[in-house]
């Protein structure tokens, strides 16, 4: 009996560690982006563009991606994040070559904002819109 209450003394009393309170800000990008995001606002040239063609993203646990554009058509890619990068940074792929450059992304307040230049030129370093700057903004869809 003795030993069993110095061996329990010893090890103390197990408290679990509190959950922080930005816990789903640290789920890790490559899970926070699966699903379907459809197309909140556009900013094109630092402007508001209510018509832009592009209606929404899938991101799927596999790798893949595809874009649906308001037309009906759909463009199907693979998909690579690096939340390591200083912007983040989103690229998409097709038979295994990269489209175009890697995009800046971040998620705010709940959706996610992605920023490609126009012409997909060249590479961005911030989410931010501006002249030469497509900004788009996505919210999740719900029950995806």
């Amino acid at each position: 009996m003795w030993k069993l209450l110095v061996a329990v003394g010893c090890v103390g009393p197990l408290v679990a560690a509190p959950v922080p309170k930005d816990f789903k800000k640290k789920l890790d990008d490559k899970v926070r982006i699966l699903g379907t995001w459809v197309l909140a606002s556009a900013n094109v040239n630092g402007k508001v563009d209510p018509n832009y063609f592009w209606y929404s993203m899938t991101f799927n646990a596999d790798g893949t991606n595809y874009f649906r554009y308001r037309a009906g058509a759909d463009q199907h890619n693979d998909f690579k994040l690096d939340s390591l990068a200083k912007p983040k940074m989103l690229s998409f792929h097709r038979n295994g070559a990269i489209v175009g450059h890697p995009r800046p992304y971040a998620f705010r307040d709940g959706r996610l904002v992605v920023a490609v230049s126009i012409g997909d030129q060249k590479r961005l370093d911030s989410v931010e819109p501006g002249l030469g700057v497509i900004v788009l903004e996505y919210e999740r869809l719900k029950g995806k």
